[in-house]
């Protein structure tokens, strides 16, 4: 029997992130992984999407040059399979500096496919291993419901869609999160028929109702949106039939965007006593990455978290720090930070609406929207609002929603305050250039300042020699009630 002082199953972003805290203290660990190598993110998720998404938006960007002075856009032509050969190209790139980078720990990977058979021991192919600490970082995979499983040949799963040839004329898209809308809009700016589905008003994540409405004005422009449960079956003409609540669409194909589910299946947790909860998942203490009662941890997907790569980064560094020591580290986790690359982009940060309303927190909306801003007009993307939510004593920042022109951005700002438990008088302290988008941000910073039980009025900027303002909004101002 091998030993050795950790073993981590699974080589994707996590398990990466994991091996890389381990090799700072220990030289004795494996990686092991039997599947395809390269990262989700890399090879079917967040790389291939965002190169598909930047030539939807470069090609839809041609529908206002005619109004800016610049003619023989209407000749422009997109031929989607070349579109398609270009996005796997970048794709094959980001994988393949995935895979040069483990080269320099390549001795340490074991290619099988491992299973406990005790709490400190694993079944890895032919051979046993025993390891004091274990990270399971096994990932995702997506969900397709069994009953569209018959229809493989036309329902796409978002492992499968980048290596499709050729994209059909019409698209019938199931569930509109992060992937759905984002795929949804793409394929329609390149010229394809889109309906999605779903069974949430929660586009994008959203849980703003206001935000919500908005939102489902903004993409029903470009493909049809439809709320209730889908149906999918052969179709006649086209491959397929997409059914909502009696409605019914033909198209070619189905992508199924439902979300993704942990690979666990296969491990043994359970043959070794370890407690799952109602979704089949191990307890697991979030600021430490440990299953509840071993020596094992869990990072990445695979921990039935928040499916984002830097979060699975987080989890993996985590893990594999404690599993390297002989006790385990508390470690406190950044706030949610969801982006969605539509156009515009979707982003939430901290708590939002519906979870601030569901705990009774007692908090100010700040408001803002874009029709009117000027960065906004000299770009010509005018669409868009951003809500910003803050305590209503204090002016502690708590989280925001927004559908807004580069959110991407804006919403990195807002994470990075949050990180800092920053007041909504404290942020307005620092600069704004202008004209720039984040004069958005802080237009709605001004609204919430505004709005807050506790009035104040001063000069929006630091005083020489006096600290920053405190955390109760009340050093260097002067307040006015």
């Amino acid at each position: 029997m091998r030993a050795v002082d950790v073993a981590i199953i699974g080589a994707g972003s996590a398990g990466i992130a994991a091996r890389s805290e381990v090799a700072r203290v220990t030289d004795d660990y494996v990686v092991i992984d039997d599947g395809t190598l390269g990262t989700t993110c890399a090879r079917v998720g967040c790389m291939p999407s965002k190169a598909l998404i930047q030539v939807a938006n470069d090609f839809h960007r041609r529908t206002l040059l005619e109004e800016m002075g610049i003619s023989g856009s209407e000749n422009m032509v997109v031929d989607r399979g070349k579109v398609m050969a270009h996005v796997r190209r970048l794709r094959d790139a980001f994988v393949a500096g995935v895979h040069k980078d483990m080269r320099i720990w390549e001795k340490h990977v074991m290619r099988a496919r491992a299973r406990f058979i005790g709490a400190d021991t694993l079944a890895v192919g032919d051979e046993t291993l025993r390891a004091k600490s274990i990270v399971i970082a096994t990932g995702s995979r997506p969900t397709v419901p069994a009953a569209w499983r018959s229809l493989s040949q036309a329902v796409l799963d978002t492992d499968r869609f980048f290596e499709e040839k050729v994209v059909p004329d019409r698209m019938a898209v199931i569930g509109a999160g992060a992937i759905g809308t984002e795929l949804g809009q793409a394929l329609a700016r390149l010229g394809v028929e889109v309906v999605v589905a779903t069974t949430s008003k929660a586009v994008g994540g959203l849980s703003s109702p206001a935000l919500q409405e908005a939102v489902l004005k903004l993409l029903s422009r470009e493909m049809r949106i439809r709320f209730g449960n889908a149906g999918l079956s052969a179709g006649g003409e086209h491959a397929v039939t997409l059914t909502v609540d009696g409605e019914s669409w033909e198209a070619d194909a189905a992508l199924v965007a439902v979300g993704r589910k942990p690979q666990l299946a296969g491990l043994g947790l359970e043959d070794i006593g370890v407690r799952l909860d109602e979704k089949g998942l191990p307890i697991i203490d979030a600021t430490t990455m440990r299953i509840d009662g071993t020596s094992i941890y869990i990072a990445g997907d695979a921990s039935g978290g928040r499916a984002i790569f830097h979060e699975a980064v987080d989890e993996g560094r985590i893990a594999g720090y404690n599993a390297a020591r002989a006790d385990s580290h508390c470690f406190a986790r950044s706030p949610r930070l969801a982006i969605t690359f539509t156009d515009p982009n979707i982003a939430i940060v901290g708590r939002g609406w519906r979870s601030l309303i569901d705990q009774g927190a007692d908090f100010v909306t700040g408001e803002a929207s874009f029709a009117r801003q000027g960065r906004a007009i000299v770009m010509r993307e005018t669409d868009g609002q951003i809500e910003v939510y803050a305590d209503r004593k204090s002016g502690r920042l708590l989280g925001a929603e927004m559908i807004a022109p580069r959110a991407e951005h804006l919403a990195h700002l807002f994470a990075f305050a949050l990180s800092r438990d920053l007041t909504v008088h404290q942020v307005l302290q620092m600069p704004f250039y202008h004209p720039v988008i984040e004069e958005g941000l802080r237009t709605a910073l001004k609204d919430a300042a505004y709005k807050l039980e506790r009035r104040i009025r001063d000069i929006e900027l630091m005083r020489c020699a006096e600290p920053p303002v405190g955390g109760d909004g009340s050093a260097s101002f002067v307040e006015m009630r």
